[in-house]
């Protein structure tokens, strides 16, 4: 067993004063002004080499903070944190993109920013521009790209520089499209891609979804099985009642599997609730401003 990154009791706490002044007064009275918040406590777990883990948790349970001690953005308080390997990291959409600089150009500066020599930007960059699959549109200033365009670009970059630990934080801006025009699926779909092609059309009071047109380079799980451009999902959604959904989806792809496999889940519908572009702190929608009208 490799281990690519370890936290043992990782704790990161920060000081907050009431008002700017006392900072000053703290250190020339020495008499404390502030007081503690536990931005993270305690935690440990360990990240194998090859291994995929997803960080998930409330508003303020620490998330961010987390990320920027593995990034090391800002060092712990307590505990102990290893890394092994160097980092890419995608903390924010864009981050580190000029505006004003084409696709070609932002991806050959931001791979120099993680380290890669001017001789391994000139190798890496046609790889690096192949997978973004843009096309055109690296030649186009990225204040014209949409957020999947930028998530495409800096996620094309970090996977192919010599990042051998990649955290990715709120990036993901692509979307999904599903046409129910009554359009048939593609027999043969010239440009895969990672969400397919999806069609959808009503079967009573349930929804069908069928998706082809996968890309090869596409990982079904964290453990990184396989889903070819010969790949097809079947998903159906039918609202049970007022407070249940019910999906069932079928995977078929004759390249990875032997048959075609079946799983089922029910998601629960919050009552009394607004659908929100965000939930996060900064602009005080969190969770709690969801229920309750």
């Amino acid at each position: 067993m490799t281990i690519a990154v370890r936290a043992v009791a990782l704790t990161k706490h920060y000081d907050l004063y009431p008002r700017p002044i006392d900072r000053l007064v703290e250190a020339v009275t020495r008499r404390p002004r502030h007081t503690v918040f536990p931005a993270l406590q305690d935690v440990s777990f360990e990240v194998e080499r090859g291994e995929t883990i997803g960080v998930v948790g409330q508003n303020g349970a620490g998330k961010s903070t987390l990320l920027k001690l593995l990034c090391s953005v800002t060092r712990p308080s307590s505990g102990t944190l290893e890394v092994h390997g160097n980092i890419a990291s995608i903390l924010e959409l864009g981050t580190g993109f000029h505006p004003e600089f084409t696709g070609r150009d932002n991806a050959a500066l931001n791979a120099a920013i993680l380290g890669l020599s001017p001789a391994e930007v000139k190798q890496r960059l046609p790889a690096i521009l192949e997978f973004s699959e843009l096309g055109t549109f690296l030649d186009r200033p990225v204040k014209t790209y949409s957020s999947g365009m930028y998530m495409r670009l800096a996620f094309s970059v970090a996977v192919v520089s010599i990042a051998e630990v990649l955290i990715i934080y709120e990036a993901n801006g692509g979307l999904r499209q599903i046409f129910t025009d009554g359009r048939p699926l593609p027999s043969n779909d010239p440009e895969p891609w990672w969400f397919g092609y999806s069609t959808g059309k009503w079967d009573g009071d349930t929804l069908v979804v069928e998706t082809t047109g996968f890309r090869d380079l596409m990982w079904l799980d964290e453990e990184g099985t396989p889903f070819t451009t010969a790949g097809k999902i079947i998903e159906r959604f039918r609202r049970v009642n007022y407070g249940t959904l019910e999906i069932e989806v079928t995977v078929n792809d004759p390249k990875t599997f032997t048959k075609p496999w079946t799983i089922r889940l029910n998601q629960r519908l919050m009552p009394d609730t607004d659908l929100i572009e965000f939930v996060c702190s900064e602009n005080n929608r969190s969770l709690w401003h969801l229920v309750g009208k």
